[in-house]
């Protein structure tokens, strides 16, 4: 699987922020001024195509709403993550905690892993299952398009 879909991530904000079904557009707004903020890599978008989100997009858009949940401004949330470059990697589910110093509080934030790891791993693992039961029905439903055999037309008057 190559990516999750926008209703996927979407789920996972709502979750992560504990939001209401009604508070959907206002995850959704979220997610899409990170988007415009340009902080999360790897997803297709343009006109009349649907985002494709990568496992490093989705774990960006956890940790910077996570960062959102805890009182940092959104801005500030995506300053934080560029000026630490090394958060994501192979060892990223290693870790217990990430923590992000917070220059205009003079403090540090710490973000529990674990918890979005969890999360991160069902809403992945549920648009897996999602895309292997179209591809499924996809396959099902092609028909059978062999050519016709075609034989020699039989000429009028010959046996």
């Amino acid at each position: 699987m190559t990516g999750v879909k926008f209703g996927s991530v979407l789920k996972m904000g709502m979750i992560i922020g504990g939001d209401a079904i009604e508070d959907a557009p206002k995850v959704t707004g979220r997610i899409k001024n990170f988007q415009r903020l340009g902080c999360i890599p790897h997803v297709n978008t343009g006109r009349g195509i649907d985002a494709s989100y990568s496992l490093k997009a989705v774990w960006t858009v956890a940790v910077l709403l996570e960062l959102h949940r805890l009182g940092i401004k959104r801005e500030e949330a995506v300053k934080l993550l560029n000026a630490a470059p090394e958060w994501y990697g192979i060892n990223v589910l290693e870790r217990k905690a990430i923590t992000f110093s917070v220059p205009d509080r003079r403090s540090q934030i710490t973000i529990d892993v674990e918890w979005l790891a969890t999360i991160v791993a069902s809403i992945w693992t549920e648009a897996a299952q999602d895309t292997a039961f179209h591809q499924e029905k996809r396959n099902r439903d092609i028909i059978d398009v062999r050519p016709l055999k075609r034989g020699k037309k039989k000429e009028a008057g010959h046996g």
